[in-house]
């Protein structure tokens, strides 16, 4: 009787699929060299025994906010020079607790004698220890973190500093409270997202590092590279990268086809199948009829599988695309409604 591993393909399509995780930091941070170097310029005040500039880093997930600030960060350490600066990143998602925050700085300034020590007992250690320096200190997914007073702590209590805030909420200054919002006076750096050849070249380089050579079939890859840049998320396509070669491997295929890409896209996005093709139609109804409000595109798409809710979601992503644009108009009884007119099309 065959075992159930007797066919298993021992030699990987992989060279190594961590370079296909998020955290994966690549020597090279292609397109954000600009952004790079607007928060470096913040920093540099720091060397001449001055304060430095708080940035307030915005954008959409999966733009590379994370690994530019990283990249910095590493610029600092490989070039020695947080001998005099004191480099310190934390995630305020896996940190979101005035507490968590502070043990996570003891961990990265190698403090080990946190047990049984209040949040401002090691808020006072910390501050100690960290202004016999100057610090820059990241606080990625700045949103997360329960209570916001951390930041008027570390305003407050911490000397020469740079604090860069990573976040997707727009609205997170206008949040603080104000006497933390007077103190800071951030630069705002806003990442806008890549486009479709930097998307591709991104990825490219990633596949290129990440898996042996003529892995993936053209097709398969533009698939890949194409649905990234729909979406304008890097980390979709690291993922998607990483799911069609897994499937691939799992039929025991050695190239990774755009079926398997198909196959991936439709695993991460089993509600948004069909999303492309819906897109599609309402372009083509609003090309012909020029001008229709949402209703009027319900009832025209005929599709029991989609509510008012839906489409008006549907909606509002075509708008953030700049696939139509909407304005509102005084239309018989019913007032002020919106009404939705195409705009242009994208890859």
């Amino acid at each position: 009787m065959p075992n159930l591993f007797d066919n298993i393909n021992n030699k990987s399509i992989f060279i190594d699929p961590i370079i296909l995780d998020f955290e994966y930091l690549p020597k090279l941070l292609p397109f954000r060299e600009s952004e790079q170097h607007h928060i470096a310029d913040c920093i540099k005040p720091l060397f001449n025994n001055s304060l430095g500039k708080n940035i307030l880093v915005i954008g959409k997930p999966g733009i590379g906010k994370s690994a530019a600030c990283k990249f910095v960060l590493r610029e600092l350490e490989e070039k020695g020079l947080d001998e005099k600066i004191i480099p310190l990143y934390i995630n305020c998602w896996k940190n979101n607790t005035e507490h968590q925050f502070l043990l996570e700085i003891c961990n990265q300034i190698d403090y080990k004698f946190t047990h049984n020590k209040t949040s401002l007992d090691l808020l006072k250690t910390i501050s100690k220890i960290l202004n016999k320096k100057a610090v820059v200190i990241c606080l990625d997914e700045v949103d997360k973190l329960a209570d916001y007073s951390i930041i008027y702590n570390l305003i407050e209590d911490i000397f020469k500093k740079t604090l860069i805030f990573i976040t997707n909420k727009t609205s997170f200054l206008a949040e603080l409270d104000k006497r933390i919002h007077s103190r800071l006076i951030p630069e705002v750096i806003n990442f806008k997202h890549y486009n479709y050849e930097e998307t591709k070249e991104i990825l490219k380089q990633r596949m290129d590092l990440a898996f042996n050579k003529n892995t993936f079939e053209q097709e398969a890859f533009e698939e890949i590279a194409a649905k990234s840049a729909y979406e304008k998320d890097i980390r979709l396509g690291l993922t998607l990268l990483k799911e069609s070669a897994t499937t691939a491997e799992l039929k025991n295929n050695s190239v990774v086809k755009k079926e398997h890409v198909v196959e991936a896209i439709n695993k991460l996005f089993p509600e948004k199948e069909n999303l492309k093709e819906i897109e599609n139609k309402i372009i083509s109804m609003l090309k012909e009829k020029k001008e229709l409000t949402t209703k009027e595109i319900l009832n025209e798409l005929n599709d029991k599988k989609i509510n008012y809710r839906q489409l008006t979601a549907i909606i509002s992503k075509m708008k953030d695309k700049k696939l139509i644009t909407t304005n509102i108009i005084t239309k018989g009884k019913f007032g002020n409604i919106p009404v939705h007119s195409f705009v242009s099309t994208v890859l």
